[in-house]
């Protein structure tokens, strides 16, 4: 799926005219839990105030406060991700008929695109600039879910040069694809990303590094035929 064909998630500026108390307490407390990560993930941890966040559950401001103490406790529990990777993911990135680039891009895209994950990531992404947790918690899932599971096939020789770079250029799609959510990056289908950007991170895991240049950004990689 092309990310610009989802539709944005809606963050009221004002209270809707209908507020209350949901079918249930349990499913009142998941509502508010969706829309914090909604709200968190479009605006940010600063703008994301608890008001924002009620209108876009739809219940009172004053019933957010009694689920979640405080706008901290609520972020804190929002933005908490599975605690281990999902089978489809391990599968994905152990799949060695595949180079390793390719596998890691693969998973990593379809964790951002999952409905489990997705909406908690571009809540952590928009908000570590402001929250060092949410900074903290991006560095953990992609050593935990992206890097560690193919550690032992990265070459030894500048490992942690070779991590580093691949986790620019990881973080680098994740925002202009998941937060900015324009031009060619959130137009393209997941595969056609691990198509034309694989490469550069298969050399960065398995390339040689004994030189000083840096490779280039494959020539095909350009607006025309990302977005095609």
């Amino acid at each position: 799926m092309k990310v610009a064909d989802r539709p944005h998630s809606s963050v009221p500026a004002h209270s809707p005219a209908k507020r209350g108390r949901r079918q249930g307490p349990t499913r009142t407390r998941e509502a508010v839990l969706d829309a914090a990560r909604r709200c968190f993930g479009k605006l940010g941890y600063e703008k994301a105030t608890l008001r924002r966040i009620a209108a876009a559950a739809g219940v009172d401001p004053a019933l957010v406060l009694q689920f979640f103490t405080s706008k901290e406790q609520l972020f804190r529990t929002a933005v908490r991700l599975p605690q281990a990777p999902s089978t489809l993911q391990v599968a994905g990135l152990t799949d060695t008929s595949r180079d390793l680039g390719s596998r890691v891009l693969h998973a990593y895209l379809h964790l951002w695109e999952s409905p489990d994950a997705g909406d908690t990531l571009t809540a952590l992404l928009v908000s570590a600039g402001t929250r060092p947790d949410a900074l903290q918690a991006i560095r953990h899932h992609l050593r935990d879910y992206t890097i560690q599971p193919v550690a032992a096939e990265i070459g030894l020789d500048a490992q942690q040069t070779r991590i580093a770079l691949t986790t620019s250029q990881l973080v680098g799609i994740a925002y202009v694809r998941y937060v900015m959510r324009t031009g060619p990056l959130a137009e393209a289908s997941v595969d056609h990303l691990v198509e034309l950007i694989a490469p550069i991170i298969n050399h960065y895991l398995t390339g040689d590094m004994s030189g000083q240049d840096v490779p280039a950004m494959n020539p095909a990689y350009n607006e025309k035929s990302v977005g095609s």
